[in-house]
């Protein structure tokens, strides 16, 4: 979709600035359209607090700012197969991450077969029908490997904030955030 938005709007995937400039616009938008949904949710208008805003700021940094710059660049600069079989790793890296890193869960055998099974589902959904170059390069497939290692981060930290704060206002302050960033 990425890729479709890029054409569409005639963004230059060769000028980082117009991809950051079209991903800040996105989610900026999607962080006004959570609270939006949020206020008439809760039949108020919901701003965020200082509360949020200490959640909120890190989450941001990893997910939106890390996670999206990365991925927006890197789409650019590899194939659809590459980093879609790059941007499957994303869910296995943040269940690694919980039980090697942050150890709160356990890595178990059936997790680990899990892990291994699904990512190896991922390759050939991807590969159907399609050809795979193994060639790498930083801009592409580097920064699209960065961007799940920042996505798994995010994963974790959303998890553990929403415990403490709504994860719905936590979500779309994050998201409104990046035009800070971006803009």
């Amino acid at each position: 979709m990425i890729k479709t938005g890029y054409r569409l709007l005639q963004v230059d995937t060769t000028n980082t600035a117009s991809q950051i400039v079209f991903a800040g616009i996105r989610f900026a938008l999607a962080g006004l359209f959570v609270l939006i949904f949020a206020s008439i949710r809760e039949k108020k208008v919901t701003l965020p607090d200082g509360k949020i805003l200490k959640y909120a700021v890190p989450v941001c940094l990893a997910q939106t700012v890390g996670q999206y710059f990365f991925f927006y660049i890197g789409v650019a600069h590899t194939s659809g197969v590459k980093g879609g079989i790059i941007t499957g790793l994303g869910n296995f890296i943040a269940i690694l991450m919980s039980c090697l890193i942050v150890r709160n869960e356990k890595l178990t055998g059936r997790k680990l077969t899990g892990c291994i099974l699904g990512f190896a589902g991922v390759v050939v959904i991807n590969l159907l029908g399609n050809s795979l170059d193994f060639g790498f390069t930083m801009m592409g497939e580097g920064f699209v490997l960065i961007s799940q290692l920042a996505y798994a981060t995010s994963t974790i930290l959303i998890n553990y904030y929403s415990k403490k704060v709504s994860p719905v206002i936590l979500s779309g302050t994050q998201f409104f955030l990046v035009e800070l960033y971006y803009f």
